[in-house]
């Protein structure tokens, strides 16, 4: 990133024109340079798709085909390939959110039971995996404590899930994709993913 020197005065000085405006003069001539140098470097430019080289790279996948969730590993729902590998020390921040609709509540009595998750897995080329940005849902309402039976049986249906973290990529890791995640904690329950949206922004240095 360019940088723009900034002099300053003393109460006695009398700064001229010329060292008033240079700040403005340098600004106008700087362009978007692919290197963050410190804090507050963020510009408009740096998220224009147009801008060849960005210090900030943007991948989406939005997902509108219902799927079927009623296994207890995890299923992958949606997934992000990066077309510019993401590296060491490079920060990723990922938000994802879903809407589940139609859910079959098949039995459960204990809080592992009757819930379902979601998670963030995120791929490497070395393949090593990270796990981030989780979040867990109730399929029913139920009592405490966990050896009750669920007070209600109607499952919670049409439901807005959704989570984010921002994670810096360990050192010597190549990120390669993120996929988001889902399981049921008890079979036979089953839910349905109406559909989803997985964001991912890079951080480059």
């Amino acid at each position: 990133m360019g940088k723009i020197n900034q002099t300053t005065f003393e109460p006695s000085d009398v700064p001229t024109a010329t060292q008033l405006n240079q700040p403005y003069t340098e600004l106008g001539s700087l362009n978007v340079q692919e290197y963050n140098t410190g804090n507050d470097w963020a510009l408009r430019s740096h998220f224009d798709s147009s801008v060849a080289s960005k210090i900030n790279s943007t991948y989406g996948n939005s997902i509108q085909v219902p799927q079927t969730v009623n296994t207890t590993t995890w299923f992958t729902l949606g997934s992000v390939v990066f077309t510019e590998l993401a590296v060491n020390n490079e920060v990723l921040r990922v938000s994802w959110d879903t809407l589940v609709s139609e859910i079959v509540y098949g039995g459960g009595i204990t809080n592992a039971d009757i819930n379902y998750a979601f998670r963030v897995l995120v791929a490497t080329s070395g393949g090593t995996n990270y796990f981030i940005a989780p979040g867990v849902y109730s399929i029913v309402a139920r009592s405490v404590p966990t050896a009750q039976p669920a007070l209600n049986t109607l499952p919670i249906q049409w439901r807005s899930c959704a989570g984010a973290q921002c994670w810096m990529i360990p050192a010597g890791t190549t990120v390669t994709s993120v996929q988001l995640q889902a399981k049921v904690c008890a079979v036979p329950n089953e839910i349905t993913v109406d559909r989803l949206n997985l964001n991912v922004v890079v951080g480059r240095r």
